[in-house]
């Protein structure tokens, strides 16, 4: 119940000030912020908690259902398994690159660089940390989301202000 708690109340950052309070209410910026611009923050409150609260009810009700297979078959993943993954995920990003391949190509091994920061799961290497103890967990992606949304959104607003229209 305390986590459903803090899921939403990323969200309501993100509706009113267009800013993710979490990693996972990154989409809702997109339709919740204009719906809030247009007199609608209401609605998209409750379109959220609404949302929120029948998706964890349909994910409770399949985990108690398949997590015993679920558990069974990670036991099970192995090396060779790891790799076909790969696989799939990289033909899986060359088949969203539709006309931009270089665009694409360039953000899956940025992803892949900011995803390798930090110690090795398997040597206990440190890898790209520049000698830095707080990089040896690696790039904490909720940091990195709410860094690259938040200084946008600081930064448009100052845009608005320095040309004399009224931030909202």
């Amino acid at each position: 119940a305390v986590y459903l708690g803090c899921e939403y109340g990323g969200r309501i950052s993100s509706i009113l000030l267009n800013v993710p309070g979490e990693a996972s209410t990154v989409m809702t910026t997109l339709d919740g912020y204009p719906m809030a611009r247009k007199g609608l923050a209401g609605v998209a409150l409750s379109l959220s908690a609404w949302s929120s609260f029948i998706g964890a009810f349909i994910a409770t009700c399949g985990m108690v259902l398949f997590a015993p297979l679920l558990a069974k078959w990670a036991i099970a993943f192995g090396p060779a398994e790891y790799f076909g993954l790969m696989v799939f995920a990289i033909v899986c990003r060359g088949g969203m690159a539709g006309d931009r391949p270089l665009k694409t190509l360039l953000a899956a091994l940025l992803g892949l660089f900011l995803s390798s920061v930090g110690i090795d799961a398997n040597s206990g290497v440190y890898r790209f940390t520049g000698d830095s103890i707080h990089l040896a967990d690696g790039i904490q992606f909720v940091v990195l989301v709410l860094g690259l949304f938040s200084v946008s959104e600081i930064l448009l607003l100052l845009e608005k202000t320095h040309h004399g229209q009224e931030a909202v």
